[in-house]
């Protein structure tokens, strides 16, 4: 499988395309249903979370899916094809109406042009086992957990669905409920040493006002304890210093992230902005 990562409404929004596909022959089989299953396994996401996302996605519209889809980069689309393409031959009989969907949704998300062989073949051929992909996500958390600031490559997603924001350590506007992020540690993506951490909101269409409260930002592991690792922003932002802000208002060393932890589950994760005394804790409830 190509390095893949989706948030929780791109999510949503490929688990509604599955539903569709899956009805659009007028009746949803169980192999249709054990596949979406296990696609949502090589992601991460278990069979119980999996089936907790079903009515989320059947609430979500087809034109939102399509939308979310559509603004998707080339790697993600590839799979989407592919997977939808399966999708249509997992029960041994290909209707007419799921052909027609394949591609309309294609053609409507700009989807990358799959013949049907093509499809199957890639989702075979790209195939990674369960097993291994908890081996690499495992390794990559206990390298993160030991404050190893030369991990393997991967990534870590810690989905929040409420945080309170704190000034001068003092809390403010109260606990927002409900309102999703998804706080994304992963290698180094400029390949210098440490994590690249990036706060997105997985409610917002991706691109649009909002859809990332805090940017990525290049962080290195700075202490860790039992239950908790700190890191700090190293390096600036050069391209707001070629535009003439300072450098000491584009440090990443403004940023900083605690990741709390229990075992080895993380429990919640606090944003610093150091230099506005401001703390987001991200939990859930």
């Amino acid at each position: 499988m190509e390095n893949l990562t989706f948030n929780h409404k791109e999510m949503l929004a490929i688990i509604k395309l599955a539903q569709m596909m899956a009805m659009a022959d007028g009746k949803l089989d169980k192999s249709e249903l054990v596949m979406m299953s296990n696609e949502a396994l090589r992601f991460g996401i278990t069979p119980d979370a999996f089936f907790a996302l079903i009515q989320p996605a059947e609430n979500l519209q087809p034109r939102d899916a399509l939308l979310i889809v559509s603004l998707m980069n080339e790697k993600q689309k590839r799979y989407i094809t592919a997977y939808l393409g399966t999708m249509m031959a997992v029960d041994e009989d290909v209707a007419d109406e799921e052909v027609k969907l394949w591609s309309f949704v294609s053609m409507v998300c700009g989807l990358p042009e799959m013949s049907l062989d093509d499809a199957i073949s890639y989702m075979n051929n790209t195939h990674v086992s369960s097993a291994d992909n908890d081996d690499k996500k495992a390794s990559f958390i206990q390298s993160l957990l030991d404050g190893d600031n030369n991990p393997p490559s991967g990534s870590y997603i810690f989905h929040s669905n409420v945080h309170q924001r704190y000034e001068n350590g003092c809390p403010v506007r109260g606990e927002q409920l409900g309102c999703n992020r998804d706080v994304v540690i992963e290698k180094n993506i400029s390949g210098g040493i440490g994590y690249s951490v990036t706060v997105n909101n997985p409610d917002a269409i991706a691109g649009s006002w909002g859809s990332t409260p805090m940017g990525t930002k290049p962080m290195k592991v700075i202490s860790t304890s039992n239950n908790k690792i700190e890191l700090r922003g190293y390096g600036y932002d050069m391209n707001a210093v070629s535009i003439g802000i300072p450098k000491s208002d584009a440090s990443f060393e403004n940023y900083g992230m605690t990741v709390n932890y229990e075992g080895r589950d993380i429990t919640n994760c606090v944003l610093h902005m150091i230099e506005r005394n401001v703390d987001i804790d991200y939990y859930i409830k």
